[in-house]
């Protein structure tokens, strides 16, 4: 069975220097930073298409955001390949923006899960994996880092194996709110050649 993303907890509004635990992260983060709102009177739950992102929790665009995922790409994209990309790109973009919005939030599952697994370094790792779109890691002093991915159950499974294709990692300490995004090198050999099946980007 594959991930989900998660329901939408309220937009949390990020005010740095929050009192509270501290992870054990050496340097400080910078504070996020991001404008996202959902649409007044929907009727209905919302979902992740619903939500309107001006400014990412990293403080881009979300058309800036999709741009350094695509310039982290080692290899060629097919022609006839480059509106899977930029779908797929641009949706865990959102994906991304939901999970931080989640692990900011108190109250969360996301965030009571990671509350419970402190003192540790939390990293939020957005992949181009269809299965496990969001996976956090976790490392423990003195220990390998453990990743985790929540389940259509709303529960948490650790993963065997590291995630591929990551293309957004968010280092973040939860209190005081911080966070530093960095968009790692990736690639898929297949993108270069007609795809006619895929199951993972």
């Amino acid at each position: 069975m594959g991930s989900r993303i998660d329901v939408i907890a309220p937009m949390v509004t990020v005010t740095p220097g929050s009192p509270g635990r501290l992870d054990p992260i050496a340097r400080p983060l910078p504070a996020p930073t991001p404008d996202i709102s959902l649409p007044k009177k929907l009727g209905r739950p919302p979902t992740v298409n619903d939500l309107i992102i001006k400014r990412t929790f990293d403080g881009l665009t979300p058309a800036a955001a999709e741009a350094k995922v695509r310039g982290a790409f080692r290899g060629t994209v097919a022609a006839q390949n480059e509106n899977l990309v930029a779908t797929t790109v641009k949706q865990r973009v959102r994906d991304m923006q939901v999970a931080l919005n989640n692990v900011f939030t108190p109250g969360t599952p996301n965030r009571q899960f990671l509350d419970g697994l402190q003192p540790a370094k939390i990293n939020v790792l957005g992949s181009l994996s269809s299965s496990n779109p969001v996976v956090y890691q976790v490392t423990k002093e003195g220990q390998p880092p453990k990743y985790y991915s929540k389940g259509w159950s709303g529960g948490f499974t650790e993963l065997k194996k590291a995630p591929v294709q990551v293309v957004m990692n968010a280092e973040i300490s939860l209190e005081p709110r911080g966070l530093r995004m960095k968009y790692p090198a990736w690639e898929n050999r297949a993108l270069s050649g007609p795809i006619t099946t895929i199951t993972e980007l």
